[in-house]
């Protein structure tokens, strides 16, 4: 079965209008809940609503052990992965510390075998570039 890490934007979507129901409920993909997604996603729960539809996708996340966290190596490479972005691509340090939790989505996927399913192209194919990784864009 494939392994999936799905993306902030893809959960948001979905909690707000229902978007990607298929993926996001299809049972011939495993799906895993970064650990860097559920913090983005509390963090933009701004409504007793949204932060209880949260709570509910963590829990079943948690249940089923599919809480996956970035290791001390994934933050190793993503810092080597940030300063290539640097002197490669002349990206400044602000864009650079917004990236870094798309890096660790990234290779936090790569170390499971997972493929990252988002709808920010341009942020993620340029990591791909960088830090090879399983992709698609929706």
């Amino acid at each position: 079965m494939q392994k999936l890490i799905i993306d902030t934007n893809i959960w948001i979507d979905w909690i707000n209008r229902g978007a990607y129901e298929d993926l996001l409920l299809n049972k011939d993909m495993v799906k895993y809940l970064s650990s860097i997604v559920l913090m983005e996603l509390y963090a933009g729960a701004d409504k007793p609503r949204d932060k209880k539809q949260v709570d509910q996708l963590v829990l079943a996340f948690q249940r089923t052990h599919r809480i996956i966290s970035p290791s001390i190596e994934n933050y190793r490479e993503a810092g080597q992965v940030m300063a290539r972005l640097k002197h490669r691509h002349g990206v400044q340090i602000k864009k650079m510390i917004g990236l870094s939790h798309d890096i660790l989505i990234a290779l936090t996927a790569r170390t499971i075998g997972a493929m990252v399913v988002t709808a920010n192209r341009q942020d993620f194919e340029t990591l791909q570039g960088l830090c090879p990784f399983h992709l698609q864009v929706v």
